[in-house]
């Protein structure tokens, strides 16, 4: 059986990139794309349903939007990718996310932000500086290759529920 994968989108005031962020999913390889408007006042909700997503609306608090996500999606999706609504995220590499979760290698694979290329500009030193400092004391401490937190992700649905997240600022 083909593995049902939901995208979430947690969103704040991102108008300006919400509709091209929608528009670039692989909607051939998904089963749907939800935007989760965490209290927008620029029209996000808007775009995004105009670009083909699913709506849907969540208190302030990027945790929270995330939880709304996962709550509205799909019950059948057994795969969520999660990325953000800036359209900073190269969909064009979903599968990269996506793959080694669907072939049960992994059951969370997270994008990096300090591998490859980047925009000049997009991160602060102090940020690359950050990224390397806590990716080198998680191998240290924990032997698991990571470089950084990046919102372009992909875990297994069970995988995530177990986790039993309680965070619902960021």
């Amino acid at each position: 059986m083909a593995t049902q994968i939901s995208v979430v989108i947690p969103a704040l005031n991102e108008h300006e990139s919400i509709g091209q962020a929608v528009r670039e999913m692989p909607w051939d390889g998904i089963a749907e794309c939800i935007v989760v408007d965490n209290g927008s006042t620029d029209g996000t909700g808007e775009v995004a349903a105009a670009a083909g997503a699913r709506v849907i609306t969540s208190p302030r608090g990027y945790g929270a939007a995330m939880a709304a996500g996962v709550a509205a999606a799909l019950p059948a999706s057994d795969l969520l990718l999660f990325l953000d609504g800036d359209g900073a995220d190269p969909m064009e590499d979903w599968w990269r996310i996506v793959s080694p979760v669907e072939r049960g290698e992994a059951d969370l694979v997270l994008a990096s932000r300090l591998m490859g290329a980047r925009e000049p500009g997009s991160m602060l030193g102090s940020q690359v500086f950050a990224g390397h400092l806590i990716g080198w004391m998680v191998r240290l401490l924990y032997g698991h290759r990571y470089t950084d937190m990046c919102a372009f992700r992909a875990i297994r649905r069970e995988t995530l529920l177990k986790l039993n997240m309680q965070e619902m600022t960021f």
